[in-house]
């Protein structure tokens, strides 16, 4: 059913149920076309139509650059691989232990008859049990043991406590008698290797 209403000039006019809907929408529609105009940069003509196809071209204009973009960004990744590959390649066959040092550190805890003993080292067969015998050989009891290696390369750390007071003197000597005896049980160990 139409709803139609006489014109004073004497015509019909057709007039819609939803008419201020109808409105709004081309209101929101016309907005959107402006809002499409100001994103897309060459706007050939200002009709909706054109304004659309205009859109639709920059689309597919940016897919394009994005894909080239994309296929330019794996070539890339693709060089940067095998540069890091070769860089592999030569840190493999260097001796990740030249320019290594072997170090000890000893630190007295409060109690001042306990040790707290790190040690970072060249990884050598038996190396840790060296340095528990040369601890108990000095009248030290283990109390605690943290060992790791990874690489050619251990670190430990030993809580030992000792019959008598110690002060930094004396930790300093044995921090100095440890460090001398990994030194020679590594180049012990590099000997036989040969």
């Amino acid at each position: 059913m139409m709803n139609t209403e006489s014109h004073p000039t004497g015509k019909r006019v057709f007039k819609s149920k939803n008419l201020v809907a109808e409105r709004k929408r081309r209101i929101r529609l016309k907005e959107r076309i402006y809002s499409l105009r100001v994103l897309v940069p060459n706007i050939t003509k200002m009709s909706k139509a054109t304004t659309l196809d205009d859109a639709v071209d920059y689309i597919k204009e940016l897919q394009n650059q994005a894909m080239e973009l994309q296929d330019e960004l794996l070539k890339l990744q693709n060089e940067a691989s095998d540069t890091s590959t070769e860089e592999e390649e030569e840190e493999e066959e260097e001796d990740p232990l030249m320019n290594f040092k072997d170090q000890v550190w000893v630190t007295l805890i409060e109690e001042g008859n306990k040790l707290h003993i790190k040690i970072t080292s060249e990884e050598t067969t038996n190396g840790f049990l060296v340095l528990i015998e040369f601890l108990n050989n000095l009248g030290f009891e283990v109390v605690d043991i943290n060992w790791v290696a990874f690489k050619g390369v251990a670190t430990g750390m030993i809580c030992v406590q000792g019959d008598g007071d110690f002060d930094v003197v004396k930790a300093e000597g044995l921090r100095n008698l440890l460090l001398e005896t990994i030194r020679s049980h590594s180049l012990d160990c590099k000997e036989c290797r040969h």
